[in-house]
């Protein structure tokens, strides 16, 4: 079964716009070949869940045990170019070597972004402190996991981006586990 060429615009099956291969041979046509900005970063936060912590190298991130009892690892996302309200967040912890995603799967939340102070051109937005929800945190304490974050605005502009992290369960909390 053929790939029929998709035309500038059209969406995917999931949604989301689809180039045609042409674009990139246009694009070079016309001088235009440095990257434009990014618009999207995912991060965790600190363990307040109060500030953007980017994912560099791959850092080693807590699994948080909860006030209500179950298990988290916080997520952030940074956005350019979005309307900041009532923005649909998604986040998803997968598993980098099966690719299965952590249960209990996605968590998303219908919030406001707040604009980062700074001379950011375009500026970003984010919102901290996303609970990326882990049913049982003990078969990924120690396991490289992939944190996917979605935002779409109130127009339906949408941005994607992922980050790698290494799952660790705090020494206090590796009872639930069986461990010391």
């Amino acid at each position: 079964a053929g790939c029929a060429a998709a035309e500038d615009g059209a969406a995917g099956p999931d949604g989301t716009d689809v180039a045609d291969a042409g674009d990139a041979e246009d694009a070079e046509d016309a001088g235009d070949t440095a990257p434009g900005p990014v618009l999207m970063e995912v991060g965790t936060a600190d363990l307040d869940g109060l500030a953007f912590v980017a994912l560099d190298g791959c850092p080693e991130v807590d699994i948080i045990h909860g006030i209500q009892g179950g298990y988290h690892i916080w997520a952030s996302v940074r956005v350019r170019d979005v309307s900041p309200s009532k923005a649909e967040i998604r986040v998803r912890l997968r598993d980098a070597t099966t690719g299965e995603v952590v249960a209990p799967g996605d968590v998303t939340l219908s919030l406001d972004l707040d604009e980062v102070p700074g001379d950011a051109d375009p500026p970003w937005l984010e919102r901290n402190g996303l609970p990326a929800y882990v049913s049982d945190p003990c078969p990924i304490d120690g396991r490289t996991l992939t944190l996917e974050g979605r935002v779409v605005d109130l127009y339906g502009v949408e941005r994607e981006a992922e980050g790698c992290l290494v799952a660790r369960m705090l020494p206090e909390w590796r009872f639930a586990c069986g461990g010391p």
